[in-house]
């Protein structure tokens, strides 16, 4: 059987608290391909066009429904040390990063959003599904 990739957008929603996906699996088709790894490219780069247009200047705290160690697949050390390392302090001072309420720079570079995307891994615009084809 041969297989098509889509790039599906799932349905975000708003209600006076914070973002959530709606109806699991649900969302609209972006894009199709033959190839797994042109469709992964063709996502990883709507992922951080996306990145940049909903969280650059606004707080993670939006897309959370509970507490970040309660949401992610990092634990809240592995979390902070990789924020540490990929925004450091101008100063070269330590500082305290709060998981729950992290403000994304204006001026996010795509290598920071990749680090971002793996912190806050339950924050996706788009993804990759596997379809057969008959």
């Amino acid at each position: 059987m041969n297989k098509s990739y889509l790039i599906m957008a799932p349905f975000w929603d708003y209600n006076d608290e914070y973002s959530y996906t709606v109806g699991y699996g649900a969302g609209r088709p972006v894009a199709s391909f033959t190839s797994r790894e042109a469709a992964d490219k063709r996502c990883e780069e709507l992922e951080i066009e996306a990145w940049r247009l909903n969280l650059a200047g606004d707080s993670s705290g939006r897309w959370m429904c509970d507490s970040y160690k309660y949401m992610a697949s990092l634990s809240e050390d592995e979390a902070a040390a990789k924020l540490k390392a990929t925004f450091p302090d101008e100063d070269g001072e330590d500082y305290e990063i709060d998981l729950d309420d992290f403000v994304v720079p204006t001026d996010v570079t795509n290598e920071q959003i990749k680090v971002l995307r793996e912190v806050f891994d339950w924050i996706y615009f788009n993804h990759v599904v596997e379809v057969e084809l008959e």
